[in-house]
């Protein structure tokens, strides 16, 4: 069954737009517009408004999150450039028959934008940037369709993540020379494998912290399984990347955990499971050559990117019960190693005294 339909009249019922700004990168889900948003959908259900929204950007995937989590019927309005079929992959399990979707699709995001803040009978924005495209267009709409009660523009969230990493403790720096090691941090969306909907309604319904980099770790471990990625991949081929260089290498504690600003997050955290080089090679894992012909095992050459020694798997690694037997678990603090002990059996050391 499709989540959405198109042969629905939603212009019979009165319409409400819920208006969002594009969200900063680090976000808890206990931040006042969240917290704002949730009371605005129940204000639609209460006086029994069809939402106009859109999906595909965070933003909107949130809203529609909280839309279809409080059964609203919705009219979702898609730019070209993004598939109707995402919807089917986001949203589709939360679906039920009371739910109600209908969807069009316009040329532009501009488009899609101004017709989500001119045209309904009620607009309610929660945050907008100052000067920002939605705020603009919202000057342009009649003050009398304007629900002001849940506006929390004024609102800074609180984005500040950056933390120093500490110093190796010595048995860090007794771990075996032997291992290749992937280092992990905290997501600003959605995990590999989740969807917009899962991620969403993780973050604003649950008592469980952001997608932080234990919880990464935790994930990893629960499912047994490291995801592939192909980003900056040559084919976008997916592969999971791990590193020689020891825990304790002037590499990894200068280059490789630490503070990226132009990112605004950390190029990795002190959170990573290590793998016998014995036990990755017999599951095809090899280091990367560089230099010659891009490939999924190959990369251009320069300096820095040799020193990460950076060994590839194509696919996803899977954590089988061997390979876990001889694996070692690292976290950032003392009190984290109790929480990975929950799901893990073997050792599990502190990256720090």
């Amino acid at each position: 069954m499709r989540l959405y339909r198109s042969d629905y009249n939603y212009s019979t019922m009165p319409h409400a737009s819920i208006l969002l700004s594009h969200l900063p990168t680090q976000i808890h889900g206990d931040e006042l517009p969240f917290r704002m948003l949730i009371r605005s959908v129940e204000f639609l259900q209460s006086h029994g408004l069809f939402a106009v929204t859109s999906a595909g950007q965070p933003h909107w995937d949130c809203i529609l999150s909280v839309i279809i989590r409080y059964n609203i019927p919705a009219h979702v309005i898609l730019p070209k450039q993004i598939p109707p079929s995402y919807l089917d992959e986001q949203f589709q399990f939360a679906n039920n028959s009371n739910n109600v979707i209908t969807t069009a699709i316009v040329p532009s995001r501009e488009q899609r934008d101004r017709i989500i803040c001119e045209q309904p009978d009620y607009v309610i924005p929660i945050w907008l940037r100052d000067k920002g495209h939605l705020a603009s267009y919202l000057a342009n709409v009649n003050g009398a369709k304007i629900e002001t009660h849940f506006n929390c523009s004024e609102y800074n969230f609180e984005t500040s993540v950056k933390y120093e990493v500490p110093e190796p403790s010595d048995r860090i720096r007794l771990l075996p020379s032997d291992y290749i090691w992937h280092w992990t941090r905290a997501t600003i969306g959605a995990w590999s494998g989740e969807t917009a909907y899962q991620f969403w309604s993780d973050r604003l319904f649950t008592n469980n912290p952001p997608h932080n980099a234990l919880m990464t770790l935790i994930r990893i471990i629960c499912e047994r399984r490291l995801r592939a990625s192909g980003e900056h991949i040559a084919g976008n081929e997916p592969v999971v990347a791990f590193t020689e260089n020891h825990p304790s290498s002037p590499v990894t504690t200068e280059t490789m955990l630490r503070w990226r600003q132009r990112r605004h997050r950390m190029n990795f955290e002190p959170y990573a499971i290590g793998i016998p080089q014995q036990d990755a090679i017999a599951r095809s894992t090899k280091p990367i050559k560089y230099g010659g012909e891009r490939s999924w095992d190959t990369m251009q050459t320069g300096k820095t990117w040799q020193q990460e020694r950076e060994w590839r798997h194509r696919g996803d690694f899977i954590l089988d019960k061997e390979c876990l037997k001889n694996a070692i678990v690292i976290v950032r603090e003392k009190n984290e190693i109790e929480k990975v002990k929950q799901f893990f059996d073997g050792k599990v050391y502190a990256y720090g005294e």
